[in-house]
């Protein structure tokens, strides 16, 4: 049972949960830091990678390898309001949980048009560059750009054209 073997530790404001690397079974082969896994309970998990549990010098507590996942709930996630603006749906949640985290350094958002893409993009970058409530005022300005997915088509075939000569 893995559940029995589940150890959690609260770091600031993130919840991260370490499960024993042989006892999961359920991630896919490709999965990378930062993707999210979520299903139809209240389950949304960021994947942190593989690791062991440290003390608070850095010391393992054991010699048992770990995968990490930090926790961030649907219904939080959901609930969470930017310019007073939250996710419809799941996908705009995991959004706006990817581009407030100051531990994600970029986030891309594709999808057809009109699932809100600009509008979360927006809302997040002004609330990151006018609100006092971020600990780190670190963005100062709005530089904001739309690459169209045909432009990196030319692009990308332009540069597979160049190294080819």
């Amino acid at each position: 049972m893995v559940g029995d073997e589940v150890f959690s530790d609260q770091q600031q404001q993130k919840l991260y949960h370490f499960i024993p690397k042989d006892k999961v079974n359920f991630l896919p082969q490709e999965i990378c830091v930062g993707d999210y896994l979520y299903d139809d309970t209240d389950v949304l998990f960021v994947y942190e990678g593989e690791g062991a549990r440290l003390d608070e010098n850095d010391v393992p507590i054991d010699d048992e390898e770990y995968v990490v996942f930090v926790d961030v709930g649907q219904s939080s996630a959901l609930k969470r309001k930017v310019w007073d603006i939250k996710g419809k749906n799941i996908q705009q949640a995991m959004a706006i949980n990817s581009i407030l985290d100051p531990d994600v350094h970029i986030t891309i958002l594709l999808g057809s048009a009109g699932t809100g893409k600009t509008l979360i993009t927006m809302a997040c970058a002004l609330d990151l560059v006018l609100e006092d409530k971020h600990k780190s005022k670190q963005y100062k300005r709005i530089i904001f750009s739309k690459t169209q997915i045909l432009n990196l088509r030319i692009l990308v075939s332009y540069q597979v054209l160049r190294w080819k000569k």
